[in-house]
């Protein structure tokens, strides 16, 4: 079982956004929890991908007590 996705913006072959999308159009996993990480990316492209839903963005370098918080949020969420 998959409880929740991190992963970079940035990839080699799809972006966030794309990965994000493809989470998104898969019913079995439609819900889940993601959080975005990058430490270059603008402020339009967070907002893009925020509005796919369950999202959550994290600045690289990653802040441990942040993302620990971020992670119960999201996966305290009904």
């Amino acid at each position: 079982d998959i409880g929740l996705v991190v992963t970079d913006m940035m990839m080699p072959d799809m972006d966030g956004r794309e990965l994000v999308q493809i989470i998104r159009g898969n019913q079995a996993f439609c819900d889940l929890p993601v959080i975005i990480v990058s430490g270059v990316v603008a402020s339009d492209q967070v907002e893009d991908v925020m509005r796919l839903g369950n999202c959550a963005f994290c600045n690289k370098p990653i802040n441990l007590d942040e993302i620990r918080g971020t992670i119960e949020v999201l996966m305290n969420r009904d």
